[in-house]
């Protein structure tokens, strides 16, 4: 019984230390900031080639803050919406400070029940410093 628990508590802390998601496909290129004020609004370009923006449904956006592995759906792209011949998608969406320090952005397929794991498709550092108020928004 003593070794079931300590089983059972060495596998939840193997899952609880999981390293972030790995990028299996890292076939996008990102075009982002390095670093943006909490508060504003993120300008994030991605280029994926059309055949393979055409094997799924929608992409999500997340940020995960620090060394966490829970990242937070910032934005979502809905795929079907986007004409076929179509290589660079454009977004932007607010950055709150919720995420202040370093941050790993991550882009995958949007989860569905039955995946497992979905696909990672690049990742990116980005730094969110607090708002300064003498300062404006650049994207």
């Amino acid at each position: 019984m003593i070794v079931t628990s300590l089983v059972a508590l060495a596998m939840v802390g193997s899952t609880l230390a999981a390293p972030l998601p790995k990028v299996c496909k890292q076939n996008v290129a990102l075009q982002a900031p390095k670093e943006i004020q909490a508060g504003c609004s993120m300008r994030l370009r991605i280029s994926i080639p059309a055949h393979a923006l055409s094997t799924v449904e929608s992409l999500d956006v997340k940020l995960y803050p620090g060394k966490s592995h829970h990242g937070a759906l910032v934005h979502q792209v809905q795929t079907k919406d986007i004409p076929s011949n179509q290589e660079n998608i454009d977004m932007m969406f607010p950055v709150t400070s919720k995420f202040l320090g370093s941050n790993t952005l991550i882009l995958t397929e949007t989860s569905h029940s039955g995946i497992g794991c979905p696909t990672v498709y690049g990742t990116q550092g980005l730094l969110v410093l607090p708002r300064k108020a003498d300062m404006m928004c650049v994207f």
